[in-house]
């Protein structure tokens, strides 16, 4: 049997199953608890029972290896994919961007609504007569990337959603707290949520070593993530991905390696390199008459994956204190000269009084000066109006910068990782 799925992890998901020669009749998958990704049943105790509408345990159970799975390249589907590979049933995935590009054809047709074609039908359509576009899911390579995706989320769910946002939690609860001023039984409270945050980082690095003061939870806390860390770092390490293009980066470490993995999936998603920046919202938008970096609006979605963005942004952030002697900081370093010198012809050409012969250097002379006299004076060190924020602005916009060439790095290694040109 073949099948073309969109799976949904907290929807109902369709699926078209078809036989050669025969039409695809849809089945509904009843959205529910994740699948497992253990093997439902030995082969020979499966009966195929397929009705128009079951769970998907039941449709997972069900599968051996005459079965055919096309699916999406991308999304979701991670514990699908997993499940239904080892359930033995062949796997072929097809690029997001194929089904996204399908839909806005149609859309540029005039099509609305119902009439535009859905993702599982795209699938179902793409398999039938154009099935070179799908990939076959490879057992080494692509199981290694699955894995290293549930390794980095469950990793992102400790430190982000449990540990840190708990600490932000209590600080704001204390806050609270002395701000009611005297209640009865207060500064017990406040003392007891001291020691709590005693013992939870309030940044990303969790020390191995650490002091058990903060109870249980806090012991968990930062013992599970530690644990996570080093199973992500054990299997990166296992991977030729992971050893020919990141480990040789001098600043990129597991860490950043692993989200940026686990959102990329597979760089064949991405045929051309403007596709790739988009996709971690390191491209430009038009707006206004001029272009600009993507920025969240609110009641729009954001259509870059906000995981590869801030991977790519501590990356920067790293490489920014890297010392001197450091590749990509020296990169950093030449194109924050650079942005500083736009700034400063721009500063002039709006009319402000700035010198016509000072160069990036010379600027950042006058700062260092001007923070060595504002610290013997003890007060805070102020730029005058025409030079006001260009450090910082220099800073930012190079580093952004430096996000885009990383992303070039990246998806030019990978792609000749793959033998692609």
């Amino acid at each position: 049997m073949l099948y073309a799925v969109d799976y949904h992890p907290v929807s109902d998901s369709q699926v078209l199953a078809w036989e050669n020669g025969s039409e695809p009749r849809l089945i509904t998958l009843i959205s529910g608890k994740e699948p497992s990704t253990h093997i439902f049943s030995p082969p020979a105790k499966r009966k195929k029972v397929i009705s128009s509408s079951m769970s998907v345990a039941d449709f997972l159970s069900q599968l051996g290896s005459g079965d055919t799975i096309y699916t999406e390249l991308g999304g979701q589907n991670d514990k699908f994919c997993i499940a239904a590979f080892r359930q033995n049933a062949k796997l072929f995935r097809l690029p997001t961007w194929f089904i996204h590009d399908e839909q806005k054809r149609q859309r540029q047709e005039g099509k609305t609504g119902e009439a535009v074609e859905s993702p599982v039908s795209i699938i179902c359509r793409f398999a039938r007569d154009n099935p070179q576009l799908f990939y076959p899911f490879r057992e080494v390579e692509d199981m290694a990337v699955l894995e290293v995706r549930l390794l980095s989320r469950m990793y992102w769910t400790v430190q982000r959603k449990i540990r840190i946002a708990t600490a932000n939690r209590l600080r704001h609860i204390q806050q609270d707290l002395e701000l009611l001023g005297g209640l009865k039984g207060s500064p017990i409270a406040s003392e007891a949520i001291n020691r709590v945050l005693e013992t939870l980082p309030a940044g990303e690095e969790v020390e191995l070593d650490f002091d058990t003061k903060g109870g249980v939870a806090v012991t968990f806390y930062k013992s599970l993530e530690q644990r996570l860390k080093a199973m992500l770092e054990a299997r990166l390490e296992e991977m030729p991905l992971y050893q020919r293009v990141f480990a040789p980066v001098r600043g990129c470490g597991p860490g950043i390696a692993g989200y940026i993995i686990a959102s990329l999936m597979d760089i064949r998603r991405f045929p051309t390199l403007p596709k790739l920046r988009a996709f971690a919202g390191y491209h430009l938008q038009s707006v206004n008459d001029g272009w600009q970096a993507p920025r969240r609006q609110k009641g729009q979605r954001a259509n870059w994956n906000p995981v590869l963005k801030q991977a790519i942004y501590y990356f920067t952030s790293v490489i920014d204190k890297q010392p001197a002697d450091n590749p990509w900081k020296q990169r950093l370093q030449s194109r924050y000269l650079v942005e500083i010198g736009k700034l400063l012809e721009t500063n002039r050409q709006a009319g402000k009084e700035i010198p016509a012969d000072m160069t990036a250097d010379q600027f950042l002379a006058y700062v260092a000066e001007e923070r060595v006299k504002a610290t013997a004076a003890g007060t805070i060190p102020k730029l005058p109006e025409p030079y006001k924020g260009i450090p910082a602005i220099a800073r930012k916009r190079a580093m952004r910068w430096l996000g885009q060439e990383f992303l070039k790095y990246v998806w030019t290694e990978w792609r000749q990782l793959e033998g692609l040109t």
